[in-house]
């Protein structure tokens, strides 16, 4: 990339858009945390993280302290595994478990601190936030506070995956606007070659047993149900894969892809992880690559 050169002025501008986008939408400050890191190294990377613990923590914004320190640590392991030639799953596994103790260890911690250590007063606090969201917002919720508590670990996992999975796939374009110099990790996956391991599909219809199925056990429920939650995320990405190179191949321009992502990923978003669940037996892209290669072959040579 020409004129590609790491600045001062660069890093506060990545900075202040990754804090904003992070607070904001949970997800989407992470493309520039790639950058930040990859662009001016561990040390600046973990700095910002420090420094914006210590802010929130003097604002009391306890609850984003929790999420961004689970997710700088998710981030700066999976990085640091990539970069170490681990298989992107494998880094991605490792980021998110590691994260993740660290956001329930810390939300432990905290409502320890606040006297809410005890299921009864957890779902009395969630019970009053959930009407208070219900009030201001018009939300009709189906769940009862119990049940929502119980399915809040898988949440809070799947926002970290959402939050890994969008730095991957918005990663190069940051690179490209803000003329950063780019080398590819070789273990690094893109978005067009994610592939979930096949063990994982054998583990993702158990889980939908003991979700869905009674055996006599609520925890059994719970685990299946959160795990559910957890592989249909990941899965959701497979299928964003598979349609991403639907539209390559039927060379669909920009605003075709914006409608056809704005629909599928909008409004048909469990679509979207059911074509990723179904691919392990199907194999869409495979198919499609086929289809392509021999409508290739069909075509008349324009020098006949």
């Amino acid at each position: 990339m020409k004129n590609a050169k790491v600045t001062p002025q660069k890093f506060l501008y990545l900075s202040s858009l990754s804090i904003l986008l992070t607070m904001l939408t949970l997800v989407f400050g992470t493309p520039f945390l790639r950058a930040i890191k990859r662009s001016y190294g561990a040390l600046a990377f973990w700095v910002l993280g420090l420094l914006l613990s210590i802010v929130f923590w003097q604002l009391k914004a306890h609850l984003l302290l929790v999420f961004v320190n689970a997710l700088w640590i998710s981030l700066g392991i999976q990085m640091e595994c990539e970069k170490r030639g681990f298989r992107w799953w494998l880094s991605s596994f490792l980021g998110l478990s590691i994260g993740a103790f660290v956001g329930f260890a810390g939300a432990a911690l905290l409502l320890r601190s606040f006297g809410l250590a005890s299921e009864e007063s957890l779902v009395g606090l969630l019970e009053e936030f959930l009407a208070s969201l219900q009030q201001t917002s018009q939300v009709q919720l189906k769940l009862s506070a119990k049940d929502f508590l119980q399915i809040v670990p898988g949440l809070f996992i799947v926002i970290l995956e959402l939050a890994l999975g969008m730095g991957l796939i918005f990663e190069r374009k940051v690179f490209r606007w803000f003329q950063l110099p780019y080398e590819r990790f070789v273990s690094q996956v893109s978005l067009l070659e994610y592939k979930l391991p096949d063990g994982l599909i054998w583990a993702t219809l158990s889980a939908l047993l003991l979700a869905f199925v009674s055996f006599g056990s609520t925890t059994a429920n719970v685990i299946g149900l959160n795990f559910v939650y957890i592989a249909g995320t990941l899965y959701f990405f497979q299928g964003l894969a598979i349609i991403e190179v639907f539209l390559m191949a039927l060379k669909v321009g920009f605003f075709g892809r914006f409608l056809v992502y704005f629909l599928m990923v909008g409004q048909l978003l469990p679509v979207v992880a059911l074509f990723g669940f179904i691919d392990f037996w199907i194999d869409f892209r495979k198919r499609i690559r086929t289809a392509l290669m021999k409508s290739k072959k069909t075509q008349p040579n324009g020098n006949d």
